[in-house]
Formats: C-alpha cells, structure tokens, sequence
C-alpha cells in the first residue's frame, strides 16, 4: 500500500493540473488576471458572432450563471439552450473589464465591470437596449484549462432606467418569448 501512495505522489508531482496543481507560471494573481483578459476577449468576440459552440467551450460542465431578472441557469446544456435561444434574438456585444482577480489553489475569482448592446433581429421580442453593471465570476481549472463555473452579472441600471427600458418593451410589459 505504501509502495502504491509513493507510485501515485510522483505521478502526480508529474501531471499538474489533472491532480488539481496549478502549474508555477499560473501561481500569480496578475498572471491568471492576464489569462482571463485573454479569455474574456474571446468571448466578446464569440458573443457577438453568436458563436455558441466556443462559448458553451469556455463554461464547465456544472456551470451556473445568474443573469439580471433571470431565474438561475444550471449546467452546460441548459447554457447551451439559453443562449441558443438569445443568439436567435439579436446580437450581443459585450466588453469585459476585469479589475480584480483572487487566487485560491485551481480557483480564481474576478470582479469586474461590463458593457453590453444588444442589437436585435427582425420579429425579436426583445427590443435593442443597453446595459452596464459588474460581476462575479468564479473561474476554476479543469482538465488543463481555465473554465467558468459560476457567473453573476449585476446591472447598475436604475429603477427608473429599467421601467424605461419596460416600456419600450410595450407600455410596461415584457414581451413573452412562448418560453419558461
């Protein structure tokens, strides 16, 4: 038994990342901050193509993401559904502004602010708008690669903005999409 922990200590020591070590050169806040400035710039562009494959790529399996006026979304094909469905209404552009990252073994955590102009498709039931706001996302290492576990936008839109943005919508209604 002894013999078998040693054998498996040394392969780990050897396979980093898929025994939960995080290779020296992603030790650093600032390197792992420079990392998710990569990864986000991808997704600005992979939204804004509707590019649903290579952003359903970038989650992890048990993702959750808790987008402003939305019930929670939890999974990767629930993901996967969702924005299938968004990207079908319009066209969305994003721009990620990481401020800060935390470090902690495979996981990092970044604040952040963001921008987002939805641009919609003809028969959109979703009209174009802006949006602003910060967030939280949990980002954890898995199988070699920077996933996003956790995602919590939070707008900064008023009250009032939002009841504008309501009655653009139609006289302060939120057109229903057919979907729950």
């Amino acid at each position: 038994m002894k013999k078998t922990l040693i054998v498996f200590g040394l392969l780990c020591m050897g396979m980093g990342s898929v025994c939960g070590q995080i290779p020296e050169d992603e030790k650093s806040p600032e390197t792992v901050k420079q990392i998710i400035e990569e990864k986000n710039a991808q997704l600005e562009r992979w939204y804004a193509e509707g590019a649903l494959d290579s952003v359903v790529g970038a989650v992890g399996m048990e993702v959750v993401q808790l987008p402003p006026h939305h019930e929670p979304i939890r999974g990767r094909e629930a993901f996967r559904k969702n924005w299938e469905q968004s990207f079908g209404f319009g066209t969305w552009r994003f721009n990620f502004e990481v401020e800060e990252v935390k470090l902690s073994g495979n996981q990092a955590v970044e604040l952040g602010k963001y921008t987002l102009d939805f641009t919609p498709q003809a028969n959109s039931p979703i009209p174009e708008f802006q949006d602003r706001g910060h967030y939280l996302v949990l980002w954890e290492k898995q199988e070699g690669d920077w996933k996003i576990v956790w995602d919590a936008p939070v707008s900064s839109k008023s009250p009032q903005e939002m009841m504008v943005e309501m009655q653009k919508m139609g006289q302060g209604e939120i057109r229903n999409t057919g979907e729950k």
